[in-house]
């Protein structure tokens, strides 16, 4: 998923998660095999 826009930083993430980039847009990659009706949360510094 590609948010437009940069973070700072990543301050957390949930497991299943894995950042990409945070600039010049957050790109992150969620792992979904198994995962049917879970949450996924990732929070970023801007």
């Amino acid at each position: 998923m590609t948010v437009d826009g940069a973070a700072r930083s990543t301050t957390s993430v949930d497991p299943g998660i894995t950042v990409v980039a945070t600039s010049p847009n957050v790109v992150i990659s969620v792992a979904l095999s198994g995962a049917a009706g879970k949450s996924f949360v990732a929070r970023f510094a801007v």
